[in-house]
């Protein structure tokens, strides 16, 4: 369960990202319009290049719920097995 304190941190960074990115979540909802916002969340993070753990504590989850998103995501966006993650929201 996610401390109320981390909650408006949380709220500002997508809010911050936004500002910084403003074209990722459109383009990424372009090319996969069946992505949900919990994704779209997990997308910037990934984006920013933070790790599993590091994900997972901002979003008070575990690490392997972290790593079963990643792959639901992964297969979602259609990536084959040697394509990463990181790259391909780099380049959206």
């Amino acid at each position: 369960m996610q401390s109320d304190s981390n909650k408006p941190n949380l709220v500002l960074f997508y809010s911050n990202f936004e500002k910084i990115y403003p074209k990722f979540t459109h383009s990424l909802q372009k090319s996969c319009p069946n992505i949900s916002a919990n994704e779209l969340k997990l997308c910037a993070l990934i984006r920013l290049n933070l790790s599993s753990k590091e994900i997972g504590q901002l979003l008070n989850i575990t690490q392997d719920s972290v790593n079963k998103a990643r792959y639901r995501l992964r297969k979602k966006l259609g990536l084959k097995l040697k394509e990463d993650i990181f790259t391909t929201l780099l380049s959206i």
